[in-house]
């Protein structure tokens, strides 16, 4: 069988962290895209250090998709929020444009390759907030829902060219997430 490639961002910890061992130990070929460091150091995985809102992360990501050769997958696993504070309503935008913005720019340079190909799928790993908001984090919950319908609303017109598109909501929503003062 053909080596198996993907991008997985966000991967530095976490549920992203968990999916790039996982593809890893299935023998998949994934390079990673975070704004942290990695404490991965496999021979099938290469890291990139970059934020999903920096001007270049788009170079960048094209850069990792030309490294592999394509990808027949692509998991979205980026996620930040922080708790509602008035004084400190730039947190609830940055968490927009993390969770669901970010997302769009991936698929923008993602899907073309794998329509090209014929084949891949994209996962955005989204949240139980989704579908269960509250007040106290609202640019979280909103980011989370608009990725998970930006998926669903994708899956239909990327299905025709031969990749799909999915949404995974999370079963265990992590509870470091949103904390008051992060940014992570």
């Amino acid at each position: 069988m053909d080596k198996r490639r993907a991008i997985v961002v966000g991967n530095s910890d976490g549920i992203g962290l968990a999916v790039t061992r996982r593809l890893l130990d299935d023998g998949w070929t994934v390079a990673g895209l975070s704004r942290s460091s990695s404490p991965l150091t496999s021979s099938g995985y290469e890291h990139h250090r970059t934020d999903v809102t920096d001007a270049g992360y788009r170079e960048v990501l094209s850069g990792a998709l030309d490294t592999l050769g394509g990808v027949e997958a692509c998991v979205y696993a980026a996620g930040i929020g922080d708790f509602f504070d008035v004084d400190d309503l730039a947190a609830q935008t940055r968490a927009l444009e993390v969770n669901l913005v970010g997302a769009a720019r991936t698929m923008e340079v993602v899907v073309p390759s794998m329509a090209r190909a014929r084949a891949g799928h994209v996962v955005g790993l989204s949240s139980l907030a989704d579908v269960a908001p509250s007040a106290e984090a609202p640019g979280y919950a909103a980011g989370k829902a608009g990725l998970r319908r930006t998926c669903w609303g994708w899956a239909g017109p990327c299905g025709h060219t031969g990749c799909g598109s999915a949404s995974s909501g999370s079963a265990s929503w992590t509870p470091r997430w949103p904390r008051r003062g992060s940014s992570r």
